[in-house]
């Protein structure tokens, strides 16, 4: 079941009234208006009354042929845009993405959470105050964090919030199955393993 934004709301209920109040001059007129007469006489008693989501009445005319075929409206896909935060520090944005990434067989909601906590938002206050997160009191720190994040619309970063941003990047919560695989060649520790591997070899090649 899809969940409606209150714009998407307020903008099906005016199709409606356009439709019905269309449908119901097509009834009373039948026999001497066209379809197109009867969506032009209602868009203009709408717009006498302050509604006016179209003047065009084959925008009106393709609303009811949508409808017609289902019984039902369709409603467009609104894009999924990041949030504040992650808009205005795409640097932030791109370390998160890669952290995720190099740490797929451990991703989780809570290892994320515990990486923004521990790493993402200590940085930033640092870099904002110049005092290391350590040697401030813990009071002193969350009242900057809590200052650095109000012009993102942001009081804190809870679980929610966690969940929305993975979500918004791409990722996504699939049970963990025995065929389940991650591809880890690109991981840090690996890559370094791999530099010291080829040196070992090629010593012993030597």
């Amino acid at each position: 079941r899809q969940s409606l934004y209150s714009d998407q709301v307020f903008c099906l209920r005016q199709k409606c009234l356009y439709l019905v109040l269309a449908l119901k001059l097509a009834k009373q007129h039948m026999r001497n208006w066209r379809w197109q007469k009867c969506v032009e006489e209602a868009s203009k008693e709408l717009e006498n009354i302050g509604i006016v989501l179209s003047r065009n009445a084959r925008t009106v005319m393709g609303w009811y042929n949508s409808f017609r075929v289902k019984r039902k409206f369709t409603l467009p896909v609104p894009k999924k845009e990041l949030p504040p935060f992650l808009q205005q520090n795409p640097e932030l944005c791109t370390t998160i993405k890669e952290y995720c990434r190099e740490n797929l067989s451990d991703l989780s909601i809570e290892f994320l959470f515990q990486y923004l906590h521990k790493t993402i938002l200590p940085q930033l206050v640092e870099a904002e105050t110049k005092v290391r997160k350590d040697d401030m009191e813990e009071e002193e720190y969350q009242k900057e964090l809590r200052r650095i994040l109000k012009p993102y619309r942001l009081v804190t970063v809870c679980m929610s919030t966690v969940q929305r941003w993975l979500h918004l990047l791409g990722f996504k919560y699939e049970l963990r199955k025995k065929s389940y695989y991650v591809d880890g060649h690109e991981k840090p520790a690996t890559v370094q393993y791999r530099h010291y591997f080829c040196k070992r070899y090629r010593a012993k090649d030597g």
